[in-house]
């Protein structure tokens, strides 16, 4: 068993893993408040913390040898974010924000053990929308090319989306077309959003919660044409319905099936 990170397997720098510890339970962030005459205290909860993967690895052979090893692994590791994927579980990824190894070698044995401690974003995702053939691509905000949901739509259209994970999915919406006004509403949720004056394409990125054209030039804001809710999609079904003053839409959906 190995692990896929930045796209790079362990296989390729002659690692064996050990063992993985990986967390199931995210903790969530608190602050706790103590009032003089009452017992106890009072806990305030948002949102939740990082996640803290940790593998203990191996790597053999001579001193030279593992001295190349290691200065690979050095490179590979230093980029502190992107997808980790273990071979146990490959359609589940982490997305890691921090690496900490302690990687080093010595001239007393024909092995080096050590152990990678990798900090991740709270939840996990699924990566069906990811894998393309056999190769592994990071998620760009801008570039849907994993096969997004898509959809034509008028005027009071309605489509659903589905989300068979256990957490709240930030999608990447694509509209393209013309229209005077579109309106997306989850009748679910009651989330809704607004554009206005679109003539092309323009993305909405529910995470980072951005509005743009992308142009040779690079992104232009389209804030300023946006109202309402950057849209999460809830675990479930959701319902989607569409309206506005529409020539011709075509929306597509990007994103992955979340868990905690």
């Amino acid at each position: 068993m190995g692990f896929i990170y930045n796209g790079r397997h362990s296989d390729e720098f002659n690692i064996v893993l050990q063992t993985a510890t990986i967390p199931y339970m995210t903790l969530k962030n608190f602050e706790t408040k103590k009032v003089i005459g009452r017992d106890g205290a009072y806990v305030f909860e948002d949102g939740y913390d990082n996640k803290f993967v940790e593998v203990t690895c191996v790597i053999t052979g001579t001193l030279p040898e593992r001295r190349m090893l290691a200065r690979s692994i050095v490179e590979w590791l230093s980029k502190d974010y992107g997808a980790l994927i273990f071979d146990c579980d490959e359609n589940i990824s982490y997305h890691v924000v921090r690496t900490v190894s302690d990687i080093s070698t010595t001239p007393e044995s024909m092995k080096e053990t050590f152990t990678i401690n990798f900090e991740c974003e709270p939840f996990s995702y699924s990566e069906s929308a990811r894998k393309w053939g056999n190769t592994y691509e990071t998620w760009s905000e801008a570039n849907i090319r994993f096969g997004g949901k898509l959809f034509i739509v008028s005027d009071g259209s309605s489509i659903q989306l589905e989300n068979i994970g256990n957490y709240l999915a930030d999608p990447l919406i694509k509209l393209t077309g013309i229209a005077e006004e579109v309106n997306i509403n989850f009748t679910n949720t009651n989330q809704s959003l607004k554009y206005i004056n679109l003539d092309g394409s323009v993305y909405i990125d529910c995470r980072n919660k951005l509005v743009y054209e992308q142009t040779e030039s690079g992104k232009v804001n389209k804030l300023s044409n946006f109202d309402g809710d950057f849209l999460k999609i809830p675990a479930g079904v959701n319902d989607v319905t569409f309206t506005g003053i529409i020539d011709n839409l075509n929306v597509q959906f990007e994103y992955k099936n979340t868990y905690l």
